[in-house]
């Protein structure tokens, strides 16, 4: 897979722009063409954070950036 790394810089770049739901979306990506990357458990760590933040805001109304764990990656 040799453009996963691409969706893992996506996500990144995504992620500090404030886009989350495209974020998760690029490092799903990104672990479906690298499953068995190095970082691939931490990806998939952060993917889960920033899914279950962006449900408890909208849930809670809240238009505010997710309030997320931070990860070792």
């Amino acid at each position: 897979p040799a453009f996963a790394s691409v969706h893992a810089e996506l996500g990144i770049v995504y992620e500090a722009t404030r886009e989350y739901g495209r974020a998760a979306a690029s490092f799903e990506t990104y672990l479906r063409l690298a499953p068995s990357a190095a970082d691939a458990r931490f990806t998939r760590y952060d993917v889960q954070q920033i899914r279950e933040a962006v449900i408890r805001n909208q849930r809670q109304g809240d238009k505010k950036a997710p309030k997320m764990k931070k990860s070792k990656s």
